[in-house]
């Protein structure tokens, strides 16, 4: 179950969400506007407020989805819901629907370890939040 459980999450992350919302919203390709990147940031900057929300949210939960089911399928294995974790973040960085070419998977991520590591996530949210307050770069709290 492990090794299906960490397909699934690849095929999860491989979602593109925002290629997906702008394309059924505009018509247009996210990735010939702005940075180029398929992720809520470009999303938000490009199409709007309420894309790059909806593009965050989605982009959050298959990172958080995609862990949780695997622990689920492995009875809360740590090493298959690690695995999962990582599959999920690369699929989102390297979709195989996309050829490859995805985004950074910031959200993603932070779906992943909110469900791994729920306190050490909210230290990182914090001190996202607080960056991006003073300096108003969102890839700089990113980072």
């Amino acid at each position: 179950m492990g090794l299906l459980a960490v397909l699934i999450a690849y095929l999860l992350g491989s979602i593109p969400f925002g290629y997906l919302i702008v394309r059924a919203t505009t018509g247009t390709d996210i990735r010939t506007a702005g940075s180029g990147n398929i992720g809520a940031t470009n999303v938000l900057r490009t199409t709007g407020r309420a894309a790059g929300i909806v593009t965050l949210l989605l982009d959050f939960a298959k990172g958080y989805v995609a862990v949780w089911l695997a622990s689920r399928l492995t009875g809360g294995d740590p090493v298959w819901t690690s695995l999962a974790a990582m599959a999920v973040i690369l699929g989102h960085a390297f979709p195989v629907f996309l050829g490859f070419k995805g985004g950074k998977a910031v959200a993603s991520t932070v779906g992943a370890f909110l469900f791994l590591t729920p306190p050490a996530i909210a230290a990182v949210m914090l001190v996202f939040v607080v960056a991006v307050a003073l300096t108003r770069f969102i890839s700089l709290g990113s980072i």
